[in-house]
């Protein structure tokens, strides 16, 4: 075999490294983009859950308050974790 072709086929083999990394590297973002936004979901059926519950009652209580809580951590979690990835 020339060299050129054992050149040709270990640069193939890198570019094909490289390639399987790249989409590696795509699929993990998109796993934690899609559990990020599970995040967010839960947290907002919960944020409802608290407000019917508060509507029902007439009252506020400290649900609403931890809730308000939960909800500008994720925000604040989720902004910085976005600009960094």
């Amino acid at each position: 075999m020339s060299e050129a072709i054992v050149v040709a086929l270990i640069a193939g083999g890198f570019g094909f490294a490289g390639s399987a990394l790249t989409i590696f590297i795509g699929l993990d973002r998109l796993k934690k983009s899609i559990a990020r936004l599970g995040e967010g979901l839960c947290i907002g059926l919960d944020n409802d859950l608290v407000i019917f519950k508060a509507l029902r009652e007439h009252c506020i209580n400290g649900e609403s308050e931890e809730q308000e809580r939960k909800t500008h951590e994720y925000f604040k979690k989720a902004t910085q974790k976005g600009f960094s990835e």
